[in-house]
C-alpha cells in the first residue's frame, strides 16, 4: 500500500506515528500481496485497492475537515485501510487454525468463537435454497463440510469459506489488530508492538466499523475510548471517510477485463460484481451540485442494471446515515471547532436516475422481474404439489391464460382478429417441437391483448397476483357498477407457475395491444432477475416451454395418437375464441366435444352468472362419460362430478323423487365475475352452489316432463310396437326402486293406466286402487279387448326375470320382492306385510326356487307359504284381494302351455300418501294432474297447451331424437 503524500508528510512530522505505520504495512505487504485464497474470483482487495480507498478517503473530507485532521487521525487512517480488507486474505491452514476449537481468542467486544461462529455458519449454509446455491457456487448441490486438510479444498469449499469470511471479515480486521495475523499451527503474525498502545485496538475499531452503522460504531468506542477525540484521534470523522470512501470503489480497474479472457468466473455473484465494475464509465463530481458526486454506468443487462441500481441506494442510504451521525456526535461542539469535521459529499447522481430516458436507450426494460415468493423454493414446491405433477394441467392453465388474452382484446377492439396465426384461423394455437423423435419443447400462441412491462413483472411472474383484481383490468374491463365485461377464467393468479409442470425453462415473447414494441425474456424459477428486453412482433403471446428430459415421455404422450392421453387435455370447449391443437404430426387434435348455440341446450336462470346452459351432447370419451356429464366455466373443463372424491357435487340432491334420479348434466356456465366457487386446483368445486343446484333441480324436472311427453310410447302396451316402445324409449333418469337396485337403468320407465301413459315413479304410479307389477315383457294382447278389467289399475313392469327361461334372475326376483314396500322383512317369516298382495309365477320357477341357495328368510318364504293351484302356478298370498282382473291373469296363465309371465297383484289404496313427495311430483301434478299422456302426439298437444307452451322446444328436440333413431 503506497501513502498519498498528504498521509506521508503528516506522518513525517512524527516520527514514532511513522514508525507504527511503516511496520505495519511491511507485516501486511506479504500476506496482501498474494492472490486470496478464499476469493479467487472477487475484484481487487489488494494493495492497490488500499491505496484508492486511501486517496478517495482524503478527497471526500472537506478542507476544513482536513485541516483540523491530526498526525494520529492521519495514522489511524491509514492503519484502519490497511486493516479493513486484511481478513479476507487468510491461507487455508490460517483458516483451520482460526475455526479450530483450541482457538479462544476473543477481543473485549465478542463473546462468540470463531469455531462456534463457524459451525452456525455451515448449519445455515446447509439449508441455503436453490438460489442462494446457484448465486454463490454456480450449482444447486448441497453443502458439505470442508476436509480437515486444506490441500483437499475443492473450489466450491473455498467459495464457501470464502462467504464465511465475507461476512465476518470487519470483527477479523479488529481481531489482527490486536492479536496478529493468523498463521499456521496457532501462531500469529504481529502488526504492531508495544510502542503502538491503544492506537492498535483504535485502528482495529476502525476497520471493524465499516461492518455496522456508523451510529453503532460510535456508541462501541464510547465504551472503550471517548467517541469525539481519544488521544488525538477522531474516530467518528475518520470512519465515516473509511466507510464512505470503500463504497466509492467501483471503477472498472478493480476488474480488467482482460482476465475474463484468461479464467472463468464459477460463482455467479463474482461474475455479477465484475460486470458492475465494468459498467461503470466515469466517475467524476456533478455538474451544478458542489456536494454530489456523478457516476456514469452503461449496464448491459438488467442483473448488472438492478447490482448498480442496489449499489447506488445503498451508497446514498450510507451518505444519508453517515451526515446523521456526524451531526448528532459533532454538531453542537462548535467551541471545539468539531463541527468542522465533514465530508464534501451529500449526494449521489447517476446515470439511471431518471429511469425512463434510460429505458429509452435501453434494449431491455430495466427494472427488478422475477417469480416472486418469499422463498424462491417456495414456488418449486407450490407447482406439483398443487396441480398434482400433471403437465397436462399445465397446458391447461396455458391455454385458459391465452383464451382470456383473446376476449379482453376483442371487447377492446370491439371485434375478432382476423391475421392468421402460424398460418392457421385460430386465436390459441398449442403444438410440440419434435427433435429425434422426442418433444423438446411445447409451444402455445395466441394472438390475445398481449402483455407489457408492467404486467409481466406485477401479474405474470407473481405468484397469488391476479392481473383482473388491478385497477387498470378493472378500468378496462368493467361496468360502472364494476361487474365484469368479459369472461375471464383466470382468477388465482398461478396458472404461469402450472408451466413448469412440463419444463423448468420459459421462454415468453410478447406485445400488448397498443404498444409499438414487444418484449421477450426467459424465465427459470430461481433465477433472481429476469431480463426483458424489447423486441419487433406481432400483438399476442407466445410461450415456448423446453421440456425436462425426464418428462419427456409423458408428454410426447399427450401429443401422441393416444386417444386417452390425447383427451387428458381437451380442457377447452368454446367455438370462440377458437383454440387449435396440434400432435407430434403437426396435425389437428379434434375435441371431443365443442359447444354450439344450436338449440340443443336448456337455459338456467342464476342472477348472478351471465349465462347458464345444460345439455346431455353425445360424446364417446372417456372423461365425458353416461354417469355424469362435465362442468365447464368460460369454456374451460372443470370437473365431472363424480370423477374427485373431493368434489362437492353440483347437484345437492340427484333424486327428483323418491324412485328417481338423475345425472348431473354437461353444465356450462359464463361467469365474468367469478362466483363459481372453484377450488384452488379447478378440479372442482371448493363447495355446493346452492343457487346453481336449486335451479338445475327444477329445470331436470321440467326437462324431464318434457322427455315424458315426446318418448311416452306411440301406442298401448297391448300391440307388440308397444311392448317394444315399452322398453325401448327411456327418459334422462334412473329409477331406483328397490326390485330394481342393481340394474335400475334396465327396468321400464313406463306405468299404464287409464288408457294412456305415466312415468313408473311410486308417487306417480300408485294413484289408482291397484297396482300390476309385471316381472317380465309379457304380451298383454288378451286383455286388448277388455279394457273394464283395467278400471282402477296401474300397470308397472320389473323385469327381474322370474321366468324359466331367464332362472339365473330367479334369486334376485325374490331378493327385489322383499325390498320392494309389500313387504316388511322383519315380519316376512310370520306373514307381515305392509299391503295386501299377491305375487303368481309358474310352478317350474317355484321349483329352481327351492333348488336355489337362497337365503333362510327366502327359503322359509318358498317351502312353506306358497301356494300352488291346479299345477299351474305358484302364489304368494298376503291379505284378502279381489279384483277381476286377478282372475283373470290366473286363468291367461293356466291357458298356456309354457306360462311366461309373473306378477305381483297389490292393493295399494292411500299408499302414495305414506311416502315421501320430491320436487318432479309437484311440478307433474301442477302441470299434468291425474291425467294420463295419451299414446296419440296430436291428443296430447290439445291435453297439455301449458306444457307444448312453455316447454315446446324440448319436446321438439326429443321428438327428432325418435325420428333419427328410427332412420339410423
Amino acid at each position: 500500500m503506497k501513502l498519498p503524500k498528504t498521509i506521508s508528510d503528516a506522518l513525517a512530522k512524527d516520527s514514532s506515528l511513522t514508525a507504527i505505520v511503516s511496520t505495519a504495512i511491511e507485516a501486511c505487504r506479504p500476506i496482501i500481496s498474494s492472490n486470496p485464497e478464499f476469493f479467487p474470483e472477487y475484484t481487487d482487495h489488494g494493495p492497490d485497492h488500499n491505496t484508492e480507498v486511501l486517496d478517495t478517503a482524503l478527497g471526500v473530507l472537506t478542507d476544513d475537515a482536513l485541516q483540523r485532521f491530526s498526525n494520529s487521525d492521519y495514522a489511524s487512517l491509514a492503519l484502519a485501510v490497511l486493516l479493513h480488507d486484511c481478513g479476507m486474505h487468510l491461507s487455508g491452514d490460517a483458516f483451520v487454525e482460526l475455526v479450530s476449537s483450541k482457538n479462544k481468542l476473543l477481543t473485549r467486544l465478542d463473546s462468540t468463537t470463531w469455531c462456534e461462529l463457524w459451525e452456525e455458519f455451515l448449519l445455515e449454509a446447509k439449508r441455503f435454497d436453490g438460489r442462494q446455491l446457484r448465486n454463490l457456487f454456480g450449482s444447486s448441490d448441497p453443502v458439505s463440510n470442508p476436509p480437515d486438510d486444506p490441500a483437499e479444498f475443492t473450489i466450491k469449499h473455498r467459495l464457501l469459506i470464502g462467504e464465511f469470511l465475507r461476512r465476518h471479515h470487519p470483527r477479523l480486521a479488529h481481531e489482527i489488530s490486536v492479536f496478529g495475523f493468523p498463521g499456521v499451527d496457532g501462531q500469529r503474525i504481529p502488526l504492531f508492538n508495544d510502542q503502538a498502545g491503544d492506537l492498535a485496538e483504535i485502528a482495529g475499531l476502525l476497520a471493524r466499523s465499516h461492518g455496522t452503522s456508523l451510529r453503532q460504531a460510535c456508541d462501541i468506542f464510547a465504551e472503550h475510548f471517548h467517541e469525539r477525540e481519544y488521544q488525538d484521534v477522531h474516530p467518528p470523522i475518520v470512519m465515516a471517510a473509511l466507510r464512505i470512501s470503500d463504497f466509492l470503489q467501483i471503477q472498472p480497474e478493480r476488474a480488467p477485463k482482460s482476465q475474463l479472457k484468461l479464467r472463468k468466473l464459477r460463482s455467479p455473484f463474482s461474475a455479477g460484481e465484475w460486470r458492475v465494475h465494468q459498467s461503470v464509465r466515469n466517475i467524476t463530481p456533478a455538474d451544478n451540485d458542489p456536494e454530489a458526486i456523478y457516476v456514469d454506468a452503461r449496464p448491459e443487462a438488467v442483473e448488472t442494471f438492478l447490482k448498480f441500481k442496489n449499489w447506488a441506494e445503498g451508497f446514498q442510504s450510507e451518505l444519508d446515515a453517515t451526515w446523521a451521525a456526524l451531526g448528532e456526535v459533532y454538531g453542537r461542539y462548535e467551541a471545539q471547532g468539531f463541527h468542522k469535521f465533514q465530508l464534501k459529499l451529500r449526494r449521489l447522481r447517476t446515470s439511471i436516475d431518471d429511469q425512463q430516458t434510460f429505458s429509452r436507450n435501453s434494449p431491455y426494460v430495466p427494472a427488478r422481474i422475477a417469480f416472486e415468493a418469499s422463498s424462491p423454493d417456495l414456488l418449486g414446491l407450490l407447482v406439483a404439489p398443487l396441480y398434482g405433477n400433471r403437465p397436462e394441467v399445465g397446458l391447461r392453465e396455458l391455454i385458459q391464460n391465452s383464451v382470456d388474452a383473446v376476449v379482453e382484446r376483442n371487447h377492446i377492439q370491439k371485434c375478432h382478429s382476423s391475421e392468421e396465426l402460424n398460418g392457421y384461423d385460430a386465436d390459441v394455437i398449442v403444438y410440440p417441437v419434435i427433435e429425434d423423435g422426442k418433444v423438446v419443447k411445447v409451444v402455445v400462441e395466441d394472438r390475445g391483448i398481449g402483455m407489457n412491462a408492467d404486467v409481466v413483472q406485477n401479474y405474470f411472474l407473481r405468484a397469488g397476483a391476479s392481473f383482473r383484481s388491478s385497477p387498470q383490468w378493472k378500468k378496462a374491463f368493467t361496468t360502472v357498477d364494476g361487474d365484469s365485461d368479459v369472461a375471464r377464467t383466470g382468477r388465482f393468479g398461478i396458472g404461469a407457475l402450472a408451466g413448469f409442470l412440463l419444463g423448468s425453462l420459459i421462454e415468453v415473447e410478447t406485445r400488448r395491444y397498443g404498444e409499438s414494441k414487444g418484449l421477450k425474456f426467459s424465465a427459470e424459477l430461481d433465477k433472481e432477475a429476469i431480463e426483458v428486453r424489447k423486441c419487433d412482433r406481432s400483438i399476442g403471446t407466445k410461450i415456448i416451454i423446453h421440456v425436462d428430459g425426464e418428462k419427456q415421455r409423458s408428454i410426447g404422450r399427450l401429443f401422441s395418437r393416444d386417444k386417452d392421453a390425447r383427451a387428458a387435455w381437451d380442457w377447452y370447449c368454446n367455438c370462440h375464441p377458437k383454440l387449435v391443437r396440434l400432435d407430434g404430426n403437426l396435425e389437428e387434435i379434434d375435441p371431443e366435444f365443442v359447444y354450439l348455440n344450436d338449440g340443443k341446450w336448456v337455459t338456467l336462470e342464476v342472477p348472478k352468472y351471465s349465462n347458464v346452459v345444460w345439455g346431455r351432447p353425445k360424446s364417446t370419451g372417456r372423461k365425458f362419460g353416461a354417469q355424469s356429464g362435465p362442468l365447464f366455466s368460460n369454456g374451460i373443463y372443470i370437473c365431472t362430478p363424480d370423477s374427485y372424491g373431493d368434489s362437492n357435487e353440483v347437484l345437492v340432491d340427484d333424486a327428483l323423487s323418491s324412485d328417481i334420479t338423475v345425472s348431473t348434466p354437461t353444465i356450462l356456465i359464463t361467469d365474468n365475475d367469478g362466483h363459481l366457487p372453484v377450488n384452488l386446483q379447478r378440479h372442482g368445486l371448493s363447495e355446493v352452489d346452492e343457487d346453481l343446484s336449486k335451479a338445475l333441480r327444477i329445470s331436470l324436472a321440467k326437462d324431464l316432463i318434457a322427455e315424458t311427453m315426446a318418448f311416452a310410447p306411440d301406442e298401448s302396451p297391448f300391440s307388440r310396437t308397444g311392448r317394444h316402445q315399452l322398453v325401448n324409449r327411456r327418459v334422462s333418469a334412473s329409477f331406483r326402486s328397490r326390485t330394481q337396485k342393481y340394474n335400475a337403468h334396465s327396468r321400464p320407465h313406463w306405468c299404464w293406466e287409464d288408457d294412456g301413459w305415466r312415468l313408473a315413479d311410486t308417487n306417480l304410479a300408485t294413484r289408482k286402487e291397484f297396482l300390476l307389477v309385471f316381472y317380465e315383457n309379457t304380451c298383454l294382447e288378451f286383455l286388448k279387448d277388455e279394457p273394464s278389467l283395467l278400471n282402477n289399475v296401474s300397470i308397472v313392469w320389473q323385469q327381474s326375470g322370474a321366468s324359466e327361461s331367464n332362472s339365473a334372475d330367479i334369486k334376485e326376483f325374490f331378493r327385489g320382492l322383499y325390498r320392494e314396500n309389500f313387504w316388511d322383512r322383519s315380519k316376512l317369516v310370520s306373514g307381515g306385510y305392509h299391503l295386501p298382495f299377491q305375487t303368481v309365477y309358474s310352478l317350474p320357477v317355484n321349483n329352481r326356487l327351492k333348488r336355489s341357495r337362497l337365503p333362510n328368510y327366502l327359503s322359509q318364504v318358498v317351502s312353506n307359504q306358497i301356494e300352488t293351484s291346479d299345477d299351474h302356478f305358484a302364489a304368494l298370498t298376503s291379505g284378502s284381494i279381489h279384483h277381476p282382473l286377478l282372475s283373470r291373469l290366473k286363468e291367461e296363465m293356466k291357458n298356456r302351455e309354457v306360462p311366461d309371465f309373473a306378477f305381483t297383484f297389490a292393493g295399494v289404496g292411500e299408499f302414495s300418501k305414506l311416502r315421501d313427495k320430491g320436487i318432479l311430483v309437484k311440478l307433474w301434478s301442477e302441470m299434468i294432474g291425474d291425467a294420463s299422456i295419451p299414446t296419440d302426439f296430436e291428443l296430447r298437444k290439445a291435453r297439455f297447451p301449458q306444457i307444448f307452451s312453455e316447454l315446446g322446444g324440448r319436446i321438439s328436440y326429443y321428438r327428432e331424437l325418435i325420428a333419427e333413431t328410427r332412420e339410423g
